[in-house]
């Protein structure tokens, strides 16, 4: 058996290990650790070791290293972030928590249903901190949506348009096998948010994908019924789009309740209509940093909004539901 970490809290500084350390993570998860404080990146891992060194060197961590099991099984690492291409997300997830480790993996929290579901039950009995990079319920501009919506009484109406842009045929991304397809590798973004407003449970979804001949679908419509806590129920449209013009913005939400409106332009921009009140910010805030901060405040066992297994799985468990029923309707895999 593998020993659990000593401490669930750590007295000094958080210990961390980051698998993967590609361009997202060496430019916002890596930069989010340090700006959290408190953290002290221990290891990190790529596929390179030139690369693992230079990231290593930048951010301050006494192991570079190939090997995602080395820095599992550090003594000085009390959490493991998980960055890596989707299709090891569940496998380093689960490895880190059976090594009595903290876990943060980036979303997708998996692109298999039995790994998904290994993973829900591990993290489920684990005592460790666990949560999946669902970052755009921590935007500031979210929160300001959150807030107007508990003011208002009845349904409410989303519409989520996110004009993703085409990938090349060949990029990982669309591989079922490594990155699941952008549904289950993206879409699961839209997916959260849209509980976090609405509510968590779905009572009732239906999808179309458009077959572009790329091995994974990139254009589908989504429809949705929601619940939330009290049971009320509300409804959503989301459009993910890959052939739309590169000069639109990338999302753009329409917000609808007890008369009022909200559109929310790139995380950036928020316009009120007898709703709420209007906000701009000077740059794009997707809540990376927020995120970052709610999982070290869980780890020190501090009051944090930081996002459960529970409703990580549902993201997850969802999008491979979408990707499923248009696979089955004869979009191609």
């Amino acid at each position: 058996s593998v020993a659990r970490a000593v401490a669930a809290k750590p007295a000094g500084a958080i210990g961390v290990a980051v698998i993967g350390a590609g361009g997202f993570a060496a430019d916002t998860l890596l930069p989010a650790l340090q700006a959290a404080g408190e953290f002290a990146v221990r290891a990190v891992v790529t596929q390179r070791s030139a690369s693992a060194a230079k990231v290593a060197q930048e951010f301050g961590a006494a192991l570079a290293s190939t090997d995602p099991e080395a820095a599992i099984a550090d003594p000085s690492v009390d959490a493991v972030v998980v960055a890596t291409r989707h299709d090891s997300h569940a496998r380093l997830a689960l490895a880190a928590l059976e090594a009595g480790k903290h876990v943060f993996v980036e979303k997708p929290m998996a692109i298999r249903r039995d790994e998904l579901e290994a993973l829900r039950a591990r993290a489920l009995a684990s005592d460790r901190v666990f949560t999946v990079g669902y970052n755009r319920r921590y935007a500031p501009l979210s929160l300001a949506v959150r807030d107007a919506l508990a003011q208002t009484r009845g349904p409410r109406a989303v519409v989520y348009r996110v004009n993703a842009g085409a990938v090349p045929a060949g990029h990982w991304t669309l591989d079922p096998n490594v990155g699941g397809g952008r549904i289950v590798g993206e879409l699961c973004h839209m997916l959260d948010l849209l509980a976090f407003w609405l509510g968590p449970e779905v009572v009732e979804w239906s999808a179309a994908g458009a077959p572009s001949g790329a091995p994974t679908v990139q254009d589908v419509a989504v429809s949705l019924r929601l619940r939330d806590p009290a049971g009320a129920e509300h409804v959503a449209s989301l459009s993910y789009l890959s052939v739309g013009a590169k000069a639109l913005a990338k999302e753009w939400i329409e917000v609808h309740a007890g008369g009022g409106s909200l559109r929310l332009e790139e995380f950036t921009k928020l316009e009120a209509h007898g709703l709420g009140r209007a906000q701009e910010l000077r740059r794009a805030d997707k809540g990376h940093a927020a995120e970052i901060a709610a999982f070290r405040d869980a780890i020190r066992g501090r009051p944090s909004p930081l996002l459960g297994v529970e409703a990580a799985y549902a993201a997850t468990d969802l999008a491979l539901r979408i990707d499923e029923a248009v696979t089955r309707a004869g979009a191609p895999r």
